[in-house]
């Protein structure tokens, strides 16, 4: 059987706004928008082939990345 995802769908104001103090350097932004994703990179950590605590460490830079480069 299949868990269920309970987690509230963020809204689209509330990323933009996170994402802009994030941007801002706002730590507890950034860690808001990474813990939002944290299911789906352990999920996508699996399907890479390296260690899965170097495989998550890798998405989780690659996505500060993005996040402080949005526009």
């Amino acid at each position: 059987m299949e868990k269920k995802n309970l987690e509230v769908p963020m809204s689209e104001n509330e990323f933009l706004n996170l994402l802009q103090l994030a941007r801002n350097h706002d730590q507890t932004a950034m860690y808001k928008l990474l813990e939002y994703y944290k299911d789906d990179i352990y999920k996508l950590s699996q399907y890479m082939k390296m260690p899965q605590e170097d495989a998550v460490q890798s998405i989780v830079v690659e996505m500060i990345d993005l996040f402080m480069k949005a526009d």
